[in-house]
């Protein structure tokens, strides 16, 4: 029954909306995947599975990374140690280069962004929080903040209980690298909602099976919906430019995103050159002041 309810939430959580939509976000459907396994090969002790698994899991996603805390709880010996070779490995060629990042989501920001992190890792794991409600403080609503402390007694309890207390670690050093960097967003919960669905399924011992599954399920159909009128935009975006006698079009004023679907941030300008056409200020606006 743990078992079910684990593999219910994680399916129905409304994080992986993203993933399963958005192509450019596959990866970490694949790293997903790959953690999994990886896992799997530490509690069972197939070394030579978690190895490979875990080479996969990095050349999916370079946050998968992250999995080597893991090796630390199961560990055997010589031949965990060997499990150590991917992650040193990335570390030596990977670190220097994103210490240089600067000025966008990727680099490192400490201060006030360390608490913004935390309260949206605590608060968007069991509710559809959009980052940005918690990054503007302190002009933070009441809906997130009554979030983070809810989000908050959860984690909590999950830590106190012991049967899921071991997974609900897992899930917060998954995610304790990601307090550090300048934004947030779901892809970073992926990994962490893993742990976190098995955690809440062990602290249940499966007494509440469909509640939560189905609050989750609520959610999820309300993201996938943004998803979906996101995408109506920029398919009839796409079909304007294409028609259009214009050669040369502004991507001012674009929304930043529609709820919680982030699809113009960065791809319109790339729309636009993909028809063959220039991006500059100043040119015919696609979308009105």
């Amino acid at each position: 029954m743990m078992a079910l309810f684990a593999s219910f939430f994680f399916a129905l959580h409304f994080v992986h909306v993203e993933p399963v939509i958005w192509l450019s976000a596959s990866a970490d459907i694949f790293l997903g995947l790959f953690a999994i396994l990886f896992f799997l090969g530490l509690k069972q002790e197939r070394f030579i599975m978690a190895l490979v698994s875990s080479i996969l899991a990095i050349l999916a996603k370079e946050t998968g990374v992250f999995l080597v805390v893991l090796i630390f709880f199961f560990w055997k010996g010589r031949r965990t140690a060997l499990l150590l070779i991917p992650f040193l490995l990335f570390l030596v060629l990977r670190i220097p280069a994103i210490l240089a990042e600067t000025g966008d989501s990727y680099s490192l920001r400490m201060g006030l962004n360390i608490f913004r992190n935390l309260g949206f890792f605590l608060s968007a794991m069991f509710f559809p929080l959009d980052y940005r409600a918690i990054s503007d403080m302190p002009g933070t609503p009441l809906p997130a903040i009554l979030a983070v402390l809810l989000g908050g007694v959860v984690c909590a309890i999950l830590l106190v209980n012991r049967e899921s207390r071991r997974m609900a670690i897992f899930s917060i050093l998954l995610f304790l690298p990601f307090l550090f960097i300048s934004g947030s967003g779901y892809r970073y919960l992926y990994l962490p909602s893993i742990f976190l669905s098995i955690a809440l399924a062990q602290a249940l011992k499966g007494k509440i099976v469909f509640i939560i599954p189905v609050s989750m399920l609520f959610f999820t159909v309300h993201t996938t919906l943004d998803w979906k009128k996101a995408a109506t935009i920029t398919e009839s975006t796409s079909r304007y430019i294409e028609k259009s006698t214009c050669d040369c079009f502004s991507p001012e004023n674009a929304p930043d995103s529609k709820g919680s679907a982030y699809v113009f941030r960065n791809g319109l300008t790339a729309l636009i050159e993909i028809h063959g056409k220039r991006s500059e200020k100043g040119c015919t606006q696609l979308f009105a002041p």
